[in-house]
């Protein structure tokens, strides 16, 4: 127990300090799961700003506890350009969800694809599980949380401001081998409601073992304030193998 409390305030002070660091990701994938920690490789090709293939490396982590769950995610991309340019993405997440269903969570992130130096977030709310079969479920988040965005375009910076936040979770278990899982967030500002960022994960994963699964993955991202030269929309298809343990 003191360990994992140890191992929490550390992984928060990091994800506070850290530099270049996180935004919005998906963490759905091992808290439907049994299992306490997931390692993915993938390879993908994403069009946005400029057309990339690249390579990720995911790592997360879930700890239950006797008030809820504790869960880290961290994840790295390398990114080669259609101009044969090399780029790097960097997120951590910390999240701790508490048996009452209340959640907080902190994240920093930085991607040179988008010319985002840095974006810093805390936040919080209240998950709404819907169990609706024995094989499908759903859960409905909302909450509040403070961001701070730095950029290359230091005209574009924000200094922390207020945002609404929804997230929305469908899940199918076709058979004990195969899944799929549908993750929609929204974040919008509260006194814009023009200004929002979201973001749609699609994905399918096959079970090759009881601890080694393939992906496959659809995700569609949404920026209504970017800088200039970076697009509002992304697309990113993926394949990967999960290793849960």
């Amino acid at each position: 127990m003191i360990r994992t409390v140890c191992l929490t305030i550390a992984l928060v002070i990091i994800c506070c300090f850290l530099s270049p660091v996180f935004s919005i990701e998906n963490i759905e994938t091992l808290l439907q799961s049994d299992k306490e920690q997931l390692l993915k490789v993938s390879f993908d090709y994403r069009e946005g700003s400029k057309q990339k293939s690249d390579s990720e490396v995911v790592f997360q982590l879930k700890r239950n506890l006797d008030f809820g769950q504790f869960i880290f995610s961290g994840s790295y991309d390398k990114q080669t350009s259609e101009d044969d340019d090399i780029e790097d993405a960097l997120f951590l997440h910390t999240r701790v969800i508490l048996k009452s269903n209340w959640e907080a969570f902190i994240q920093s992130q930085y991607d040179a694809f988008d010319e985002l130096k840095k974006r810093s977030i805390i936040g919080g709310g209240y998950r709404f599980n819907y169990p609706m079969t024995h094989s499908t479920y759903a859960m409905l988040g909302l909450g509040l949380l403070l961001e701070e965005e730095r950029f290359n375009l230091k005209a574009y910076d924000h200094n922390w401001r207020l945002r609404l936040r929804s997230s929305f979770v469908l899940g199918h278990d076709f058979s004990e081998s195969t899944k799929l899982l549908w993750v929609f967030y929204l974040q919008a500002s509260p006194d814009n409601t023009s200004h929002f960022r979201l973001l749609s994960d699609l994905s399918l994963t096959f079970s090759i073992t009881e601890s080694l699964s393939a992906s496959s993955s659809f995700i569609y991202r949404h920026n209504t304030e970017v800088i200039p030269n970076v697009s509002k929309d992304e697309t990113k298809i993926k394949q990967g193998l999960l290793w849960q343990f």
